[in-house]
């Protein structure tokens, strides 16, 4: 069962296939099987990787079920809830199932993948343990050891996690490793990531299956961790905190802090855009801060009130507004956004004015669509898609007429077109550069009849550009320099560096006719609305020295082994989810008994339960007394059903 208010509807009739590996069987539909391809490689590659790191193999094979966008993914039965946005991946415990969306990004989908996989391990492992040692009770793994160690084995700290654990360090709020192991927020991700890495630093990666081997015979998941270390909690999280403060403690000298450089302009407020209103700026923005994520209009006043323009996730056709990936626009009065509606997404025009829906697009074979903007003209409106088989691409949709024209079209992830003045061409983030398959994002210039040029060029993350008509540049973002700051560039490739800030900065957008920038920064542990000045006094400049594209191809897609693998259609069967039965007696009075079962397919979508009782107050009356019932249930369509039979009987008293 979900939370209340919120079902878990089947849009769509999954025709499911199987790849099977070595170790992997990977469940998908026609539609998304390059994806399962590339998947099944890089699971079996991943298996071997982790075999080795663990010392241990799987004994069961490992169903791994993808699905080619998130609002698919929501759909799985796999899980009793619908998995929210945040959610990149998960491991199911009884059956070890994992499922997991691709989101157009491949560097995010092998991390995710590879995740996954070590939670995996990590129940096999800890299942050989109890069957070595079945009368042990052995201490609960904390989150931070769990997941931290699924990060750490999944790929470098990237520079967000960095952000989070360089905000607590400055912040002077570093936790122990004792103080951590209550905590189930995300931000045992990023610390637990890190404390991994101290630990296989200072004393080897291979003490990590010690741990495992010490829990049996450990009163506490400190005790284990001392075993497995040659040290107490307290010293570990000591030499921790030491090696954390010498690291991030240097950089206090070069970078201003946000409350000194910015006016806060509101809290946990994302995606920004200013609003001309009458002769005053005012901004924009989404923000969870109430519950539910709404659309805020606020004066750059920063005592300025706020006012909610839209309210979000409080009724079907703003099922979800997707504040962390998806900005948001405004043209005359009209804003421009996207949202869950139904099955897929929807770009919604609102009148702020009129507080009305003024125009609904939705596109056939188009899933998520993500940060629309007015062109110049205000006559079209680019946005990045995900279509039904899990590709990222650019669009234009015309208007009135709504023609939409596909401006980009390969395997490769682009976000946030942003338009240029004349209006026919679009500067965008993308991952088609050479470092994209570890996840490095640049900038492109495509013109509207396809032809691309690269702005930017390196390892780094350059993201949500925006077009600043007062200086004719493009603003954006970067980690080019460990952590998210502002930069400009123009058209022809040369940038420079405009803010020094802890922290991290996104999604700038310029205020029209001031000096001023909106960004949704992260600080203090959270996310606030900021409105920061570049600095005119920063040099650091670059140019990219020419704006020739490298592409890349996925490298599992040249491995011949998973071509050569031949699909089948999944074949339903089930296995146990529950079983439970009791007994008991009353001297004079009698006996009783009973027992329950649930089986399921592996996807979920059927279940059967069992169950029979007796109670007897005379032997010769067991057949009598019996009772018991049969269900069925039918989650594979949008609408549920089931049937059953039940039998009862016997004698039954009811006091007062």
């Amino acid at each position: 069962m979900g939370g209340f208010g919120q079902n878990k509807i089947q849009y769509r009739h999954f025709d499911w296939h199987v790849l099977a590996g070595k170790h992997v069987d990977v469940f998908f539909y026609p539609e998304e099987e390059r994806i399962a391809r590339a998947a099944l490689v890089y699971a079996e590659q991943s298996y071997d990787t982790l075999a080795r790191r663990f010392g241990h193999e799987v004994r069961e094979r490992i169903p791994l079920i993808v699905y080619a966008s998130h609002v698919d993914f929501e759909q799985t039965n796999i899980l009793p809830f619908v998995p929210p946005e945040g959610i990149l991946g998960v491991t199911e415990f009884l059956k070890r199932r994992v499922a997991l969306p691709f989101r157009g990004s491949y560097s995010e989908f092998r991390h995710t993948l590879r995740h996954e996989l070590v939670h995996v391990f990590e129940l096999s492992i800890l299942a050989r343990e109890a069957t070595l040692h079945p009368r042990s009770r052995p201490p609960a793994i904390p989150l931070w050891w769990s997941e931290g160690l699924a990060e750490f084995l999944s790929g470098d700290q990237d520079s967000r996690d960095e952000m989070v654990v360089h905000d607590l360090v400055l912040g002077g709020r570093l936790p122990t490793l004792v103080e951590l192991g209550p905590v189930v927020s995300p931000i045992v991700y990023a610390v637990g990531g890190d404390a991994h890495r101290f630990l296989a630093s200072q004393f080897g990666a291979w003490r990590i299956p010690l741990v495992y081997e010490a829990l049996w015979k450990a009163s506490s998941f400190g005790e284990a961790l001392e075993r497995a270390y040659g040290r107490d909690a307290g010293r570990l999280s000591a030499e921790w905190h030491h090696d954390l403060r010498r690291r991030h403690f240097p950089s206090v000298g070069d970078r201003e802090p946000l409350t000194l450089a910015g006016t806060r302009l509101a809290s946990l407020a994302l995606k920004p855009v200013a609003v001309e209103v009458g002769d005053s700026s005012h901004v924009a923005y989404l923000s969870p801060r109430s519950g539910y994520t709404n659309i805020y209009l606020q004066s750059l006043d920063p005592d300025g009130r706020a006012r909610v323009v839209v309210e979000g996730e409080r009724s079907p056709e703003f099922e979800s507004l997707h504040p962390f990936s998806s900005r948001i626009d405004v043209r005359d009065g009209v804003l421009l956004f996207a949202s869950r509606f139904g099955e897929r997404d929807a770009l919604v025009f609102w009148d702020i004015a009129g507080g009305r829906v003024t125009g609904r697009y939705q596109f056939d074979g188009l899933v998520s669509l993500l940060s629309p903007q007015w062109s110049p003209s205000g006559d079209r409106v680019a946005f990045s898609a995900l279509s039904d088989s899990g590709v990222s691409d650019l669009y234009v949709l015309r208007l009135p007429s709504g023609e939409l024209t596909r401006v980009t079209a390969d395997v490769y992830e682009d976000l946030d077109p942003t338009w240029l003045p004349h209006g026919r061409a679009l500067v965008f983030s993308s991952d088609r550069g050479p470092h994209g398959p570890d996840g490095a994002h640049n900038l492109y210039r495509v013109e509207l009849s396809g032809e691309i040029a690269a702005l930017t060029s390196g390892a780094w993350s350059d993201e949500s550009p925006r077009w600043d008509p007062r200086t004719s540049r493009i603003l954006f973002t970067s980690d080019r320099a460990g952590a998210f700051d502002l930069y400009t560039i123009d058209t022809l490739g040369a940038g420079r560096r405009e803010t020094r800030l802890t922290g991290g900065l996104f999604d700038a957008a310029p205020v029209p006719n001031e000096e001023r920038v909106l960004v949704s920064a992260y600080a203090d542990r959270s996310w606030s609305l900021y409105a920061v000045r570049k600095d005119p006094e920063d040099d650091s400049s670059f140019t990219l020295s020419n704006g020739v594209l490298a592409a890349w191809r996925w490298r599992e897609l040249d491995d011949t082994t998973a071509m050569r693998v031949a699909s089948r259609r999944y074949e339903r069967r089930y296995s146990i989810d529950f079983a439970a039965g009791v007994a008991a007696t009353a001297p004079g009075i009698g006996g009783a008994q009973g027992a329950q079962l649930v089986f399921s397919d592996l996807l979920g979508d059927h279940q059967f339960a069992f169950s029979i009782s007796s109670f007897q107050g005379e032997a010769r009356n067991v057949l009598g007394s019996l009772n018991g019932n049969v269900f069925y249930l039918n989650q594979s369509r949008r609408v549920n059903w089931g049937v059953g039979a039940f039998r009862v009987s016997g004698n039954f008293a009811e006091s007062g």
